[in-house]
């Protein structure tokens, strides 16, 4: 009875494991590289001269979090004070499944601003409903402007984006 007992608890102890696994959408390069700091982070980042852009698909779902709709999540962090804003001018987004999917060209060009070296947002709110138990893979390409003291640069970003899942920790409570 007592090593029944024990079967039972241990059992429910592993059920209470505080570890969990989260879909999410990560560039392609983050993935390659491996580093397990940079997949857990929410964000996807680029660094640029003179600032950080943070991109981010995620859901609204406070039940399932990893249900779509997908949304993009735009974030600048200025390095410098050079840096004045950034204009989002273009979302171009292609499926590995065929799919369509789009940016409402009406919200565009977007543009985040440097106010006292704070960071400022967007969110895109396509209500994209991205394939992750097929392995749906995103491309988009990001087509930028960014405004600094000393001139102006056009980038264009062309990001391969899949579906990875990553294990996260919680506090047993």
């Amino acid at each position: 009875m007592r090593a029944l007992s024990l079967y039972f608890i241990s059992l429910l102890l592993l059920s209470c494991s505080n570890e969990y696994f989260v879909k999410a959408y990560k560039t392609e390069s983050e993935i390659r590289r491996g580093d397990q700091v940079e997949l857990l982070s929410r964000f996807s980042t680029i660094e640029f001269k003179d600032l950080y852009l943070h991109l981010e698909w995620y859901t609204y779902d406070n039940f399932i979090i990893n249900r779509p709709p997908y949304k993009l999540l735009v974030v600048s962090e200025p390095k410098s004070s050079d840096f004045e804003r950034i204009e989002i001018v273009d979302v171009a987004l292609s499926s590995s499944l065929g799919r369509e999917y789009s940016i409402d060209s009406g919200v565009l060009p977007v543009t985040l601003k440097n106010e006292n070296m704070g960071r400022d947002s967007h969110t895109f709110e396509p209500a994209l409903s991205f394939r992750f138990g097929k392995k749906e893979k995103i491309s988009s390409i990001i087509k930028l402007i960014i405004f600094t003291k000393n001139g102006v640069l056009e980038k264009e970003l062309n990001l391969r984006w899949e579906p990875v899942e990553v294990k996260h920790y919680a506090p047993i409570v």
